[in-house]
């Protein structure tokens, strides 16, 4: 079906250039959207923006006609506004937070029978209105956030770290050659990336030479450096079966990460009390545990997804289609 190219004025008092205020936020995310999704998008006022986008579509020239949508991103006592024209197609994208309108809120039932139709975020919002005496039409819309600003952790992806020296030596205590295998047999075609932090680097594996999805840092990382790194994955590795004791797995306990550790009886003792952490012998079995480190992520980055603005913009779109 063709795109219905609508016409589309924000009318927002320039909140869109605070990204601090909330109004702020769902302006600049809703005049954007709609634009992507192929209207004609323009905002109130000709003001520099330091985001781009934003900055062409509020210095577009803007002439009024009758097809127009004004958009309203505001509370309702911006009805009284001398812009406010109840002629032209209003619609008022807004909110309230308590049961009742009063004080110098007292008109607002009022002032929102003069718009063609409100967009609020919650039902609850919508039964105030009707509650005070809005007669007008009323959609719910949920707002969302930028989820590629707003996600899970630090780097897309589900991250797995370890960290141990003599990559690539047969003589290195760590067995990294199973955990190197384990990842590429579980992780090939999934949204996964593996970090191995090593010093003493003998000869690279070449695994890690042809995966972009599995990193070698060899360079040296100071304490805070390190901190952040165990901090920007999901799981640690820790694939060993000889230790006197492991600095790197205390470290990645002390940054409260999930562990998946070789099971024997130094590590045991290293881990302590600790509750996050789940243990393994065989490479099936270290490809059990990252598989169920795996799922709960894959299903919280999915939940995430449902907050993006993208969807709420293109619920608006569907109400505005109607006016």
């Amino acid at each position: 079906m063709p795109l219905l190219k609508m016409k589309i004025k924000i009318v927002d008092a320039n909140t869109h250039l605070n990204q601090a205020s909330g109004y702020g936020q769902v302006a600049a995310a809703v005049g954007a959207g709609l634009n992507n999704l192929g209207h004609d998008v323009y905002f109130e006022y000709v003001t520099g923006c330091n985001d781009s986008l934003l900055d062409k579509l509020a210095k577009k020239k803007f002439v009024h006609t009758d097809d127009t949508i004004y958009l309203w991103i505001r509370p309702p006592h911006y009805i009284k506004d001398q812009a406010f024209d109840a002629t032209h197609k209003n619609v008022f994208l807004t909110m309230h937070e308590s049961t009742t309108f009063e004080g110098w809120k007292s008109d607002w039932a009022m002032l929102l029978n003069k718009v063609g139709h409100i967009i609020t975020p919650t039902e609850w919002n919508k039964k105030v209105f009707q509650d005070a005496g809005v007669t007008v039409p009323i959609s719910v819309v949920p707002l969302g956030v930028n989820t590629n600003i707003y996600y899970p952790q630090v780097k897309k992806g589900f991250g797995i770290l370890t960290v141990h020296d003599n990559l690539g030596s047969p003589n290195s205590r760590e067995n990294w050659q199973m955990t190197i295998d384990a990842f590429n047999e579980l992780f090939t075609g999934r949204n996964a990336y593996l970090t191995i932090k090593s010093w003493n680097v003998r000869t690279m594996p070449k695994e890690v030479e042809v995966n972009e999805n599995i990193n070698c840092i060899s360079s040296t990382l100071f304490p805070q450096d390190m901190a952040k790194l165990y901090q920007q994955h999901q799981v640690f590795v820790k694939n060993s079966n000889k230790e006197g004791w492991s600095v790197p797995l205390t470290e990645a306990m002390a940054c409260g990460m999930s562990i998946i550790c070789y099971d024997n009886p130094v590590l045991r003792e290293n881990a302590r009390a600790y509750p996050f952490i789940t243990w393994f012998k065989t490479k099936d079995q270290l490809k059990f545990r990252l598989d169920a480190a795996y799922k709960p992520w894959r299903d919280e980055v999915k939940i995430a997804d449902t907050y993006s603005w993208k969807n709420s913009v293109v619920m608006i779109e569907q109400i505005l289609k109607t006016i």
